[in-house]
């Protein structure tokens, strides 16, 4: 995962958090969110309501809107929560077992 990203409790985002998500994820955050669930970009932006479209843009100019950064955060979220129940280890299919964020 890339540096700079933080995983707090969702319910509770640090300050350095909201300022990484108001500033926008990188794409390479979602890229690397993409293989740690190994779906494909397209199938990633369709789960955060993010037009095909609209995905191509990001990766021109690098980073998201602090919109589509915040549901990215979520997902992220949600994964580390999964990792926190199963002790570290999520099962995801095509994926072997993976530790934590």
């Amino acid at each position: 995962m890339t540096k700079g990203v933080i995983l707090s409790s969702p319910s509770k985002k640090t300050e350095t958090e909201i300022k990484i998500i108001e500033n926008g994820l990188s794409t390479v955050v979602f890229r690397d969110l993409c293989g740690l669930l190994d779906i494909s970009d397209k199938a990633l932006a369709e789960i955060i309501k993010l037009p095909v479209s609209t995905l191509a843009k990001r990766k021109k100019k690098g980073y998201f809107s602090s919109t589509e950064s915040e549901r990215i955060y979520r997902i992220l979220n949600l994964y580390k929560q999964a990792l926190d129940t199963f002790d570290g280890i999520v099962w995801v299919p095509g994926l072997s077992m993976r530790q934590a964020v």
